[in-house]
């Protein structure tokens, strides 16, 4: 199966409304560069603790929209 990205969002704080971003750049094992759960596994490394597992949530446009209406 492929797909293509037709948007991507970050939040910055819990409960934040999320905001578009143009592009992203991915850090394994800790994140896209610029969202909470980035700057939560820096704050972790740095305090010599162990990184939770972050996910992304990939949804199709089709089902978003079914969800929307």
């Amino acid at each position: 199966m492929t797909g293509t990205v037709e948007n991507l969002y970050i939040t910055k704080m819990h409960r934040e409304q999320p905001q578009p971003i143009e592009s992203a750049q991915l850090e394994a094992g800790k994140g896209i560069a610029g969202d909470r759960y980035h700057q939560r596994s820096l704050e972790l490394l740095a305090a010599g603790d162990d990184v939770q597992a972050n996910h992304l949530s990939l949804i199709s446009k089709e089902e978003l929209d079914a969800f929307l209406e």
